[in-house]
């Protein structure tokens, strides 16, 4: 299993983050975000639309894919809707260390149309602001920093 782990939930799934541990741990997830255009042009932005973006991993190793990922070409994330970009986090125990696991998703296009919004359950929030997209080099060097030493709750 790489030390990095990124799924794309297109069904709402991973509202609940045992369900985003548990996607992110599926033979599906990749390595990288470059990992899901292999072969194909990589894009600079993504538009994540009513998807959410899951990644997982410690700190460090996050930081060292995405940036990884910002050397490949991919310089933003984007949402619906200005605004709208949630950047929520749980930390879990995973053996002797303890791994952040991101969700970036659109409050309006992906957290509400279930009514399932970020509040019922254990995400918290990682970033604060109205934002609609976020450079990957940001992503890497300002916000997953931000839950470095942070306790697991999950």
């Amino acid at each position: 299993m790489p030390s990095v782990n990124f799924h794309f939930d297109r069904r709402g799934d991973c509202k609940n983050p045992g369900q985003a541990i548990a996607w992110l741990q599926d033979t599906r997830a990749r390595g990288s975000l470059s990992d899901f255009w292999a072969g194909f042009a990589i894009p600079n932005r993504i538009d994540l639309q009513d998807q959410a973006l899951l990644m997982m991993g410690t700190t460090a190793n996050l930081q060292r894919v995405l940036l990884q990922d910002y050397a490949n070409g991919v310089v933003s994330l984007e949402t619906a809707g200005a605004g709208s970009m949630g950047i929520r986090y749980v930390r879990r125990r995973a053996g002797l260390e303890t791994k952040t696991v991101v969700i970036i998703a659109s409050d309006s296009a992906y957290w509400a149309p279930g009514g399932h919004f970020f509040g019922t359950n254990e995400w918290r929030d990682l970033w604060p602001g109205y934002n609609q997209a976020i450079s990957i080099e940001t992503l890497a060097n300002h916000v997953v920093p931000r839950a470095k030493g942070v306790n697991a709750w999950w």
